[in-house]
């Protein structure tokens, strides 16, 4: 179970990166 949540965490943590980094180009 607990490395489900982490597996979860990780994947919505990448995601954010991914997202904010995005972001940051579109910006520059």
């Amino acid at each position: 179970m607990l490395r489900k949540v982490a597996l979860k965490n990780t994947k919505l943590a990448t995601t954010s990166v991914v997202f904010l980094l995005n972001l940051f180009e579109n910006l520059s």
